[in-house]
């Protein structure tokens, strides 16, 4: 092999190096999961999203969704399926694309941010319940009642 193929196999050995990483490995991830209430009943449906906050850096990270059950639990999905959430603190927002009884609960608000940052941590399985009450969401709501 001469000197050049050897060099070409090199750099293209690298690019497939680099392109293996892809956008799954660029972010440490952790399971996430848990279940939605609103005054202390099951949410009805509904998307979730968690948006990893920036550490002062440019790129926080994809934001991870779930879709809440009948049960109001949920299992975090970023780059996979129930792949969890970058491991950061999140901004968690509820949408409210669920069920009519899901619309209800959240007052016709069609997204709700929760009030607090949630923490995703690095090598646990992370249970994180969302408790909300009417009046979260009328003050944290959009079109809320």
């Amino acid at each position: 092999m001469s000197f050049r193929h050897l060099r070409m196999a090199l750099v293209g050995s690298v690019a497939l190096g680099v392109c293996a990483c892809g956008p799954g490995h660029d972010y440490e991830m952790a399971p996430v999961r848990g279940a939605v209430t609103v005054d202390g009943q099951p949410l009805s449906g509904g998307r979730l999203m968690f948006a990893p906050v920036s550490g002062g850096g440019v790129k926080a990270g994809k934001p991870g969704f779930a879709d809440v059950g009948a049960d109001g639990t949920y299992v975090v999905s970023t780059y996979g399926s129930n792949d969890g959430a970058v491991v950061a603190n999140h901004w968690v927002t509820i949408l409210s694309t669920g069920s009519d009884a899901a619309k209800q609960q959240l007052r016709g608000a069609s997204r709700v941010q929760f009030p607090r940052q949630q923490t995703v941590a690095a090598g646990q399985e992370n249970v994180i319940d969302i408790a909300l009450t009417t009046d979260d969401i009328r003050r944290f709501g959009e079109g809320a009642d």
